[in-house]
């Protein structure tokens, strides 16, 4: 993976997201990522956050979709690869707005959740990622 230099960050701006949560009841955890993770978590404006070599920091999926974040601002502008799995021909990295994905709740059927299982993975190592072309070099 490719080196980052990231600076360190405080959690405020993360608790200000954490508190404006509307479904976190029904998913039954926090939406937005751990305070460690925030930390270490590049912006969406720094260097190598995309490509094969950029490091998937947080997975985000709910119905057909699957979010790949690699970087993410205070205010909830998040940078990744997104693939629906319906629409796999038009799957690209880009920005998404955090706080939308949090709060979409489609009929009471679909909402978007963080994999809590995930661990910092290179883009490149990702099946999904690679079979739809996102881990160019």
């Amino acid at each position: 993976m490719a080196t980052r230099h990231t600076t360190t960050r405080s959690t405020t701006a993360l608790n200000q997201l954490v508190a404006t949560e509307t479904q976190r009841r029904r998913r039954g955890h926090q939406f937005y990522p751990n305070a460690g993770t925030w930390s270490r978590m590049p912006r969406t404006h720094d260097d190598g956050i995309a490509g094969a070599d950029a490091c998937v920091v947080a997975h985000y999926f709910g119905g057909p979709m699957d979010l790949w974040v690699t970087g993410m601002d205070d205010d909830g502008l998040v940078y990744g690869f997104v693939c629906m799995a319906h629409m796999p021909e038009s799957a690209a990295w880009g920005l998404s707005s955090a706080p939308e994905l949090e709060a979409i709740n489609d009929r009471g059927l679909v909402i978007i959740e963080r994999d809590l299982y995930w661990s910092p993975t290179r883009a490149g190592d990702i099946q999904e990622i690679v079979a739809t072309g996102g881990a160019f070099s």
